[in-house]
């Protein structure tokens, strides 16, 4: 089984990546403490609280958070880890990842990413669709980089960041913790 925190609109996104991965769809579940019922747009299977999934929870089993926000997926993150589940790394198959690049549990790459040579991105991180991640840089955990995002070579992003659709980060630049970069926006010095 193959269960999606959070069952907002997102959601629907990670849907089609599991699928994509050859997932059935009798296989995923959603989870949400929150919610009991899908929004309009989602697809259709069984949501569990937190305290449900705890008990349904097997070995084999796996997870992923679907949420964009960077300090939703940290409260998320933790509330697994505590209860002895880790989330699952989840890569769409047109992604590129280099061989050389370093990522710990949780990533999330959607289709048409690339993440390059020497690249670090910590645990929990998402890269949505054709985002680019450059060489050397390194991303720190629970951070959210968005659709059509361009990271140049040996870029510093530190945990907790959202980056918003369509940034552009000059190489060499750093960008610090819980930092939210608008979309569209040109990073070309560093942000604290």
């Amino acid at each position: 089984m193959i269960y999606i925190y959070c069952a907002g609109t997102y959601a629907s996104e990670i849907y089609d990546l599991i699928t994509r991965l050859d997932f059935h769809k009798d296989e995923i579940a959603y989870v949400d403490d929150s919610k009991t019922e899908l929004e309009e747009f989602s697809y259709e299977a069984k949501i569990f609280s937190l305290k449900e999934l705890i008990s349904l929870w097997k070995k084999e089993d796996q997870i992923v958070i679907a949420n964009g926000n960077p300090k939703v997926k940290s409260k998320i993150y933790s509330r697994l880890i505590y209860n002895n589940i880790e989330p699952t790394t989840l890569i769409d198959k047109t992604s590129v990842v280099s061989k050389s690049a370093k990522f710990k549990k949780g990533l999330i790459a959607m289709p048409y990413c690339s993440i390059s040579s020497f690249a670090e991105l910590s645990y929990n991180v998402t890269v949505n669709f054709n985002s680019n991640i450059g060489h050397h840089t390194k991303i720190g955990n629970n951070s959210f980089i968005s659709s059509m995002v361009n990271i140049g070579g040996n870029v510093k992003i530190g945990s907790h960041v959202f980056i918003g659709m369509g940034v552009q980060i000059k190489e060499g630049v750093t960008i610090g913790d819980n930092a939210v970069v608008s979309m569209g926006s040109v990073v070309h010095k560093n942000i604290p």
